[in-house]
């Protein structure tokens, strides 16, 4: 009796969705650039959202490509209205 072989062949699928969620409701603050409110994220935060590194969103900042507000203490806020036009 000749043994016979069966080929099974499986494929996943995956996404993944980020979710980031805080305890205070999101920061809005002035955008000279939109001269509108907008949401401001912080640096990492604005990473995680466009899928790019913080080193990427700094060049585009540097480069007038997204707007930002420095506060006080020195901190970074990007603007996420400018970050989405910016997604190429």
């Amino acid at each position: 009796m000749a043994k016979s072989w069966k080929h099974t062949e499986v494929t996943i699928e995956s996404e993944t969705v980020v979710v980031l969620r805080s305890g205070a409701s999101p920061l809005r603050a002035w955008c000279e650039g939109c001269e509108a409110a907008s949401v401001m994220p912080t640096p990492d935060a604005a990473a995680s959202i466009a899928g790019m590194t913080t080193q990427a969103l700094y060049a585009r900042a540097e480069a007038g490509l997204i707007h930002f507000t420095e506060l006080p203490g020195g901190a970074l806020l990007l603007c996420s209205a400018s970050l989405g036009r910016n997604q190429t």
